[in-house]
């Protein structure tokens, strides 16, 4: 028997995958849509941010900082950063995009770090309603 191509080789059984592998992938949900923008901003040292959190904003400022409130909130993070990571930026003068608009999965949306209640979710559909380029919908 030719050992070069041993026939119990289980990519022989298909050809067409000969020599392919499969590799799985599990996304978030956090995005919906293809229409995301960002705006570059300014972030506040010493918060760690996480992917998904809401942020609010001060205008005067162009800063983005993690929102304590459902009602106060106006952009999304679109990234993890500790608040050494944050000081580093802030100290080197680097702004960051944050997601400005587009369609988010209100169950992949976190208030510092946390799931938003129903009353929660509501507000913050109201906060950025009001503001109307970013919108929350239900996977559910």
């Amino acid at each position: 028997m030719n050992n070069l191509y041993p026939s119990n080789d289980p990519a022989l059984l298909d050809l067409a995958s000969a020599g392919s592998r499969q590799v799985g992938f599990t996304p978030e949900q956090l995005i919906l849509s293809a229409d995301i923008a960002f705006i570059e901003v300014n972030i506040a040292a010493g918060f760690d941010y996480r992917r998904g959190d809401l942020l609010s904003f001060d205008a005067a400022t162009n800063t983005v900082q993690p929102a304590t409130e459902a009602a106060d909130v106006a952009n999304i993070c679109p990234f993890n950063m500790t608040a050494a990571q944050a000081d580093a930026q802030v100290a080197g003068g680097f702004m960051m995009q944050v997601f400005a608009q587009g369609e988010f999965n209100e169950q992949a949306i976190t208030l510092q770090g946390e799931l938003l209640s129903a009353a929660d979710i509501a507000a913050v559909k109201g906060a950025l309603n009001a503001g109307g380029n970013i919108r929350l919908r239900s996977m559910a």
